[in-house]
């Protein structure tokens, strides 16, 4: 056997092994997660059979409408691609800033590993507040952004007009959701490539689920409710990955208050504003609800995406308490053994 076929069977071998130990250890409710990632295909499989035929009729039923094309994947591709570029040259140029913060108390192997770590949550913020940033841009004057959110307009009004809604006001919002795609699927292509750890199983539906959510709901023209799941969604984890990167700094004080906003971005977005404005708009209170294909599916995920947010809710409120009441990193690295 050469030693390239060697070196991946080795490879193969060592990330079965790592997600054995990671089920065996993870307890209960990591096989609940894995078991709804099994039942999610079963449930898009009859939908994915219709989807082409439904999108065929969307675009028949008004030849002049620019329907979303198959073509426009080229720019999620594009956006996908450059951040497998982009990631691993923004960790690069800030492993010397985290090695000047990271606390003097790590040394060796361990520093450099939480040099990486940190650099890592540094992207994915300074990501996730550029892609707000935009978002907010993109849709500050929609009259479906609303103003709990910094719009000024009202979640009931995002399937105005539907299904040929019209974007002249905001013309920017199909390239914000591609690059969106682009993005959740660098991530879950990154995520599969990785040794199993820590969070795998959620982590894992919950990007199997974005995507899919993001993908499915773009070429049936559902964009206002997918720029809103997204918007909701960011903002919080500006606040969660700039607080994973202060953690094991020596800017303890603002770590505290980092996992303050953590906890208020993330109760006010995700427990507030997602499932009261828009789940409940989108879901139950949707005017053409019998317009939508594949509610059953869309509404599924978004409430699989729901009942994520409150189990890492609870786990974040654990973990942030401990590090308020000026725990060490090792403390808190013990808890989370503890709560996982």
């Amino acid at each position: 056997m050469s030693t390239g076929s060697s070196s991946k069977l080795e490879g193969k071998l060592s990330y079965i092994l790592a997600l054995k130990l990671f089920l065996q250890e993870g307890g209960l409710i990591q096989y609940i997660f894995l078991i709804t990632i099994v039942l999610i295909f079963p449930i898009l499989i009859p939908f994915l059979k219709e989807f082409d035929n439904l999108v065929e009729l969307r675009k028949s039923g008004n030849l002049s409408y620019p329907w979303p094309e198959y073509s426009d994947l080229k720019i999620s591709f594009l956006s996908a691609c450059s951040f497998f570029l982009i990631q691993p040259l923004f960790i690069q140029i800030s492993n010397p800033l985290m090695n000047h913060f990271l606390s003097p108390k790590y040394q060796g192997q361990e520093r450099t590993g939480k040099i990486q770590r940190a650099s890592d949550m540094l992207f994915k913020g300074t990501y996730y507040l550029l892609a707000s940033l935009f978002g907010w841009y993109v849709s500050r004057d929609a009259y479906f952004l609303p103003i709990a959110i910094g719009g000024r307009g009202d979640a009931a009004q995002m399937f105005k007009d539907f299904p040929y809604q019209p974007f002249d006001s905001f013309p920017l919002i199909r390239v914000y959701i591609l690059i969106q795609l682009g993005y959740h699927l660098h991530s879950l292509i990154t995520h599969l490539i990785q040794l199993p750890g820590k969070q795998y199983m959620e982590m894992l539906l919950h990007h199997i689920v974005t995507v899919f959510l993001i993908g499915l709901a773009y070429f049936m023209n559902y964009v206002t409710i997918s720029l809103l799941v997204l918007y909701t969604h960011d903002i919080g984890d500006i606040f969660l990955n700039y607080a994973r990167v202060l953690i094991d700094t020596r800017f303890k004080n603002l770590g505290a208050f980092m996992c303050i906003m953590v906890l208020a971005s993330w109760g006010y977005m995700r427990l507030y504003i997602f499932p009261v404005h828009l789940i409940k708009t989108a879901v139950y209170e949707n005017p053409v609800h019998e317009e939508i294909y594949g509610m059953f599916v869309l509404s599924f995920m978004l409430h699989v995406l729901l009942l994520l947010h409150i189990f890492w809710y609870v786990q974040l409120v654990k973990y942030a308490l401990r590090f308020i009441k000026e725990q060490t990193p090792e403390e808190v690295k013990s808890i989370r053994k503890k709560a996982n």
